[in-house]
C-alpha cells in the first residue's frame, strides 16, 4: 500500500443493488475494489459507498423513485466526503434493477446541472459506468405464445411500479412513452449524463439467467444461439479452485455436503411450489400497496408541478445540443450492437474467447452478432436504436456450473459455492488497474 494513500486524491465509487437487494449483496465487489489501494501505482485512492436507501421491498417502488432517493445519496455522499478529501474522480457500478436506478440518478443529478453548479473548483471526472446484468430493454419477454403474454401481463402488475415499469407498461409522460424509452431518449438527461464518462461498459449472463436475459443486459436483439456470438470478449469461468481446465479435482465431503443440501432444498423446494406461488403473490400484492402509498408520500413531498417544470427546463437548456451531440457519437466511436443488428445477415467470425485466468491487456475488436434475432417490442427497438448511439464495451460471460447465474455473476452470496465463478467474473473486470490514465480493455476497471 502507498505510504502517502492518505494524501492521494480520490476515487469515488457508488454500488447500487437490485430487486429485493440489499447492502451485502455488493460486498464483494466492494471489498475486490477497496482492494485496488494495494496497487503500488495507485494515483487515486478508491473509497466506495454500497448505496442503502431502496433495500428490501422499497425497490417496489418504480425506477424514477428509488433513481430519486440515490440521486440525494449521492449528493450527501459527496458533500461528504469533499469536506475531508478532494474528490478527482466518480464511477457508479449497478447490479440487476440497480443499474437502471443508477442511470435514472444520474439523470436526476444532471437535469439539476449538479456536474456544474455543486463542483465548482472541485471538478469530479466521471469515470466509470458499469452495470451487471441489468435489462436496459426491460424484461418483457417478446416471445408472442400465449404463455409470454401471461407472464407479460402478470408481470407488469405484480412488483408495484417498479414491475410496470420493467415490462414496460406504464405511461411516463402521458404521451404513450414508457420511462425507460423516455431514458433512453437521445436528447434528454439520462442519455447525456453516460457521455460524461469515459468508460461504458455491459456483462450479460448467455446462459442459465432467467431474470435478465443476455439480450436485455447486453442491449441487443440478438440472443446467442451458443456462448460464442456476441459483439465482443466471451469470459469463459469454471470452478475458481480448477487451476487445471483439462483435469477434475476430486470433490471434497464439504462439496458433496453442500451438494446434498442444494438437492435436497431443490427438492423441497419443488414440493411446496403451488404453497410458495401463493405466499408470492400475497406478499407482493401486500407489498404493491406499501409502496403505492410510499410513492404517494413521495409525490406530495416533491409536488408534480415542480417535476414538470424542472423537466421542461431542462428540455429547453438542451434542445439546440441534441443534433451536435448524436452526431458526435456517432463518429469514431466504433460499430455498435445498433449498427451491426441492421446487417446481421453479413457472415460473421466468431468473437475472441477470453480465458478469465489470462487476459490479454491489448485491444480486442467486436464482431457482428449472430444467432437468434429477437422480435422485441416496438418499445425496446427505441430504446435498442437509442442506446447504441453511445459506444458500449459489452462483455458477455459463460458461467457454467451454476443454475442461477444471475446471483453468480458478481458473487451475491459470498461463501456459496455455486456462485464462485463470479469472482473470476470480477476479478477480469478488475484487471488493468494501476495504469492510471490509460484505456483498459474489456475488464480494464479503469482508477
Amino acid at each position: 500500500m502507498p505510504s502517502n494513500l492518505d494524501d492521494l486524491p480520490v476515487h469515488l465509487i457508488f454500488l447500487i443493488h437490485g430487486l429485493w437487494g440489499n447492502s451485502s449483496h455488493m460486498s464483494y465487489l466492494d471489498s475486490r475494489l477497496l482492494a485496488l489501494n494495494d496497487t503500488a501505482s495507485l494515483n487515486h485512492r478508491i473509497q466506495t459507498h454500497i448505496c442503502r436507501e431502496n433495500e428490501g421491498n422499497r425497490t417496489y417502488d418504480g425506477i424514477d423513485v428509488c433513481g430519486d432517493r440515490v440521486a440525494e445519496e449521492i449528493r450527501q455522499v459527496l458533500s461528504e466526503v469533499q469536506k475531508v478529501a478532494r474528490i478527482a474522480r466518480m464511477s457508479v457500478v449497478g447490479y440487476s434493477l440497480g443499474g437502471l436506478i443508477a442511470r435514472y440518478a444520474l439523470g436526476t443529478l444532471e437535469r439539476e446541472h449538479y456536474w456544474e453548479n455543486e463542483n465548482e473548483g472541485k471538478s469530479i471526472e466521471p469515470v466509470n459506468f458499469t452495470t451487471f446484468a441489468t435489462p436496459h430493454l426491460g424484461v418483457r419477454t417478446p416471445s408472442p405464445s400465449l404463455l409470454s403474454s401471461l407472464y407479460n401481463s402478470l408481470g407488469s402488475r405484480l412488483v408495484s411500479m417498479s414491475g410496470a415499469q420493467l415490462f414496460l407498461a406504464d405511461d411516463y409522460h402521458g404521451d404513450g412513452r414508457c420511462l425507460l424509452e423516455v431514458m433512453s431518449d437521445p436528447g434528454r438527461e439520462w442519455v447525456t449524463v453516460l457521455r460524461r464518462f469515459k468508460r461504458r461498459e455491459v456483462f450479460a449472463n448467455v446462459i442459465n439467467d432467467r431474470t435478465v436475459p443476455y439480450y436485455t443486459a447486453s442491449i441487443t436483439n440478438v440472443q446467442p444461439d451458443t456462448p460464442r456470438p456476441h459483439t465482443g470478449p466471451v469470459i469463459f469461468v469454471n470452478d475458481v479452485n480448477d487451476t487445471n481446465p483439462n483435469t477434475t479435482a476430486e470433490p471434497s465431503d464439504d462439496s458433496w455436503n453442500e451438494t446434498i443440501k442444494e438437492k435436497s432444498m431443490l427438492l423441497l423446494f419443488y414440493s411446496l411450489l403451488p404453497v410458495w406461488l401463493l405466499a408470492f403473490l400475497g406478499h407482493s400484492v401486500w407489498q404493491s400497496y406499501y409502496s403505492s402509498r410510499r410513492i404517494r408520500e413521495y409525490r406530495r413531498g416533491r409536488p408534480l408541478v415542480q417535476c414538470v417544470k424542472d423537466e421542461v427546463r431542462y428540455e429547453a437548456d438542451s434542445l439546440l445540443g441534441v443534433k451536435d451531440a448524436v452526431e458526435d457519437d456517432g463518429g469514431d466511436s466504433g460499430l455498435t450492437s445498433g449498427a451491426a443488428s441492421s446487417i446481421s445477415s453479413s457472415p460473421s467470425p466468431p468473437p475472441a474467447v477470453i480465458d478469465a485466468k489470462n487476459v490479454p491487456l491489448d485491444s480486442t475488436h467486436p464482431h457482428l452478432p449472430i444467432g437468434t434475432k429477437l422480435n422485441l417490442h416496438p418499445a425496446q427497438r427505441s430504446i435498442l436504436h437509442n442506446l447504441n448511439t453511445l459506444p458500449w464495451e459489452k462483455v458477455a460471460v459463460h458461467i457454467q456450473l451454476s443454475r442461477h447465474s444471475h446471483a453468480a455473476i458478481i458473487y451475491r452470496h459470498q461463501g456459496r459455492r455455486r456462485l464462485r465463478e463470479g469472482k473470476k467474473v470480477v476479478d477480469w473486470w478488475l484487471r488493468g488497474v494501476g495504469t492510471d490514465g490509460e484505456e483498459g480493455v474489456g475488464g480494464g476497471f479503469e482508477i
